[in-house]
C-alpha cells in the first residue's frame, strides 16, 4: 500500500516540461502584448504628426484665401502662436504651379516643413496648393520625395 501512496504523491505534482511549456506559453503572450503595445503607441504619434501637418495645411490656407490667394501672402504672421520661419528646405513644388514660399514651422518640438505654389485657372480663379511635409528631421536628413509623409491641401479661391 505504501509504494501506492508514493505513486499518487508523484502524479499529482508538476513536471519540469509541464512547467517550461507554460512558462513558454506566458513568455509568448507577454511579448505579444507588449508589440502589441509598442505598435498602438507608434501609430497613434504617426496620427497625431499626420493630424498637426493637415492643421497646419489648413491654417494657412484659410488664411491664404481670405487674402484672396495674395502673392504677397507671408505665413510668417503665424509666428505669435507657431514658431515659424522660412526655410530653404521643404516639398518640391508641383509641376505647373507658382511657388511662393517654403517654412519650417516647429510644433512641440516637431519640424513641419510647408510649401505653397499657386497657378491662375481662370481669370477669376486661382488654384493654391498647400504640401506640410513632417519627419524629416532625423540626422539631419531633409529627403522629401516620400509623400508618405507629405500632406497636400488644394483649394481655389475666386479674385
Amino acid at each position: 500500500m505504501s509504494q501506492v501512496r508514493i505513486a499518487r504523491r508523484r502524479r499529482l505534482g508538476l513536471t519540469l516540461i509541464e512547467v517550461m511549456i507554460a512558462m513558454t506559453l506566458l513568455m509568448i503572450a507577454t511579448l505579444g502584448t507588449i508589440s502589441y503595445r509598442y505598435h498602438v503607441s507608434l501609430h497613434t504619434q504617426k496620427a497625431q504628426k499626420q493630424a498637426t501637418a493637415a492643421r497646419i495645411a489648413l491654417l494657412m490656407s484659410e488664411s491664404w484665401k481670405g487674402q484672396k490667394g495674395s502673392t504677397a501672402f507671408d505665413a510668417t504672421v503665424f509666428s505669435a502662436t507657431l514658431d515659424i520661419v522660412t526655410s530653404a528646405n521643404g516639398p518640391s513644388t508641383p509641376s505647373g504651379l507658382t511657388p511662393l514660399e517654403t517654412y519650417k514651422i516647429v510644433c512641440g518640438d516637431y519640424n513641419y516643413y510647408a510649401t505653397l505654389s499657386w497657378r491662375e485657372i481662370s481669370d477669376d480663379f486661382l488654384e493654391l496648393n498647400i504640401q506640410v511635409a513632417w519627419g524629416f528631421q532625423t540626422h539631419g536628413a531633409t529627403d522629401f520625395s516620400t509623400d508618405d509623409r507629405i500632406y497636400a491641401l488644394t483649394t481655389c479661391v475666386g479674385t
